[in-house]
């Protein structure tokens, strides 16, 4: 499996600090004519019932390049909702992962929110951070986010592609109201994307604009200029 896996790492940037405050791996397809996106990756093994599978070796390779991350930094990897619903929490992360080090990305699609928060609970006594991805699409998913108290929101790309500003200003304010809960927000793909980003208070930024998903070495090699 993991010859036909790759793991390719997007920057989170902090724009206040201009650092990188964190990568998060994204799985890819490596065929001889062309690299495939995670939707054909899983969308390919769920026809096949591998969905699940694919997840935790996509984790694995993710966590076994964390030692090369800059010691700032955290790897943001994520969590398919089948393997939530799945797999027991034990099997979540390889054995001696170095979780204080690690966020996990759980959908806002998830389901049974109690039995995430249950298995998440003694991971994150060792350090486990975790974020609520692509936060919008079912509506603010506000039983989620009681339920989790995550450490990070990740606002989906589509509030930025539909230049929704002042919502997103709105929702800075909003996530900043909980203790040690932070905003990023997705889909930063122009100069004019940050500054408005900026203008709205937000800190946390991820996009093409401020990296793309490349192989690890070459990730950190790139040199970007966020101003």
């Amino acid at each position: 499996m993991s010859s036909l896996l790759t793991v390719y790492f997007q920057p989170i940037w902090d724009l206040w600090t201009r650092t990188v405050v964190g990568y998060e791996a994204l799985v890819r397809g490596q065929r001889a004519d062309r690299v495939i996106s995670a939707h054909e990756v899983f969308r390919e093994a769920g026809e096949h019932g591998g969905a699940v599978a694919v997840d935790a070796e996509a984790r694995r390779m993710a966590l076994e390049r964390l030692a090369y991350l800059p010691q700032e930094t955290r790897l943001f990897v994520n969590l398919l909702p089948k393997t939530v619903e799945t797999i027991a929490p034990h099997l979540w992360f390889p054995r001696g992962a170095r979780l204080e080090r690690i966020v996990v990305e759980v959908s806002e699609r998830t389901k049974r929110a109690e039995r995430l928060q249950q298995g998440l609970t003694p991971l994150r006594l060792q350090g486990l951070q975790v974020a609520l991805d692509d936060y919008g699409v079912e509506r603010t998913n506000l039983h989620l986010l009681e339920v989790l108290q995550p450490e990070w929101i990740k606002l989906d790309l589509s509030f930025v592609r539909e230049g929704r500003w002042e919502l997103i200003r709105s929702l800075r304010r909003f996530v900043e109201d909980w203790p040690g809960m932070h905003l990023i927000v997705e889909g930063v793909e122009s100069k004019v994307d940050i500054e408005r980003c900026l203008d709205a208070g937000v800190r946390y930024m991820q996009g093409f604009a401020l990296g793309i998903p490349l192989p690890l070495t070459d990730a950190l090699r790139v040199e970007v200029d966020p101003r």
